[in-house]
């Protein structure tokens, strides 16, 4: 029902059956949809109808960010949400699904993912879903626990002490840290020299 629009760098919709693209089941299902362009500029979002949410109508819970990623090779550019900052707003989504996803998604240093911070209360049940690495900053649906979940290419967990300090050979100390959510989340075989995590 899409196509990709170059000259706008999005997909536009076209109309039942006449487009190149269609939407995956997680985007078309999703109560709340967030999509960042390529260059990380801008971040629209979207309600279950398609209709544009205001980004300042979610009390600053999206901002971007970066990440040093010793899988991807550097530094990945990140949509950071602040669970709080969502659940305090009118967008949290109703049926309790979340898709983020970013145009341009690349590899190496730019691969693109979702950091989801202050978690350790949600307002509901919710799944997430990212298109690229999902990292999860501290405790997770830890406080009056919900049903939970993740779905994304690579799942990351950053303990408590998560200070951003990490580089290439170097770790910050973790903390104890607990993460109350089913992770659904790639594969790849582990072998002699390639540890798949």
């Amino acid at each position: 029902d899409y196509f990709f629009d170059a000259s706008l760098n999005e997909y536009v919709y076209r109309g039942s059956g006449r487009g190149t693209h269609s939407k995956g089941y997680y985007h078309q299902n999703a109560g709340l949809s967030v999509i960042i362009s390529e260059d990380g500029s801008e971040i629209r979002v979207y309600d279950d109808e398609g209709a544009t949410v205001p980004v300042i109508d979610l009390n600053g819970a999206l901002s971007m960010t970066t990440i040093y990623d010793a899988r991807q090779g550097g530094d990945v550019t990140l949509l950071s949400v602040d669970m709080e900052l969502l659940s305090d707003s009118d967008a949290w989504p109703d049926n309790g699904l979340l898709y983020a996803a970013h145009y341009g998604m690349g590899t190496g240093t730019s691969a693109r993912g979702v950091e989801l911070t202050n978690g350790s209360e949600i307002d509901a049940g919710l799944t997430v879903v990212a298109e690229g690495s999902l990292y999860i900053n501290g405790d997770y649906n830890t406080v009056d626990k919900k049903g939970a979940a993740v779905i994304a290419d690579a799942v990351n967990l950053l303990s408590n002490s998560w200070d951003g300090s990490k580089s290439v050979g170097v770790l910050p100390v973790a903390s104890n840290t607990i993460y109350n959510t089913a992770i659904v989340t790639g594969n790849t075989t582990t072998s002699e020299g390639s540890y798949n995590g």
